[in-house]
């Protein structure tokens, strides 16, 4: 059990501080206003392996250093502002505190696992909302070959190199 606790505590803390360590030098592709007047940058970087969205306070998206296409890099981009929009940082941060402090609980760590499904798979249905079946077809087709390409943990603190 001691593990998990180490394991958990280690994604929080990397998540808090994930700032201080990111290749801010990698490429500013795009910046948007968000929810509330927050603004998003986003960063093509090499030191990712999967597009993943840091903060809530200043949240920023960082994607791999690949050649997209202007659809792939749309759907992309539209799957990690939807995580700002819902405040999926905030309460992935939050859910992982319920995790350390009830270590000792194997339930905790189903529910939690759930949720970073569900946020995912949300995400997914948001992004193809108002698309057509081909258009669908060819987002799920994006996310397999994506996934592929990347080994390890997909959350945004498996993925710094």
């Amino acid at each position: 059990m001691v593990h998990y606790l180490y394991y958990i505590s280690y994604i929080l803390l990397w998540n808090l501080f994930f700032y201080k360590k990111a290749d801010k030098n990698g490429i500013k592709t795009d910046f948007f206003s968000g929810k509330r007047g927050k603004d998003i940058e986003v960063f093509q970087t090499a030191k990712v392996k999967t597009p993943c969205t840091v903060g809530w306070l200043h949240p920023n998206i960082f994607i791999p250093k690949r050649d997209y296409t202007v659809k792939e890099k749309e759907w992309l981009l539209r799957h990690e502002i939807t995580h700002v929009r819902h405040g999926d940082t905030f309460w992935k941060a939050l859910a992982l505190l319920v995790c350390i402090f009830h270590w000792y609980n194997p339930f905790v760590y189903y529910l939690f696992q759930q949720y970073s499904v569900m946020c995912e798979y949300y995400c997914d249905a948001v992004c193809m909302q108002n698309s057509n079946k081909e258009e669908k077809k060819n987002y799920a087709i994006f996310l397999v070959k994506s996934a592929t390409l990347t080994t390890g943990v997909g959350d945004c603190a498996g993925t710094y190199e």
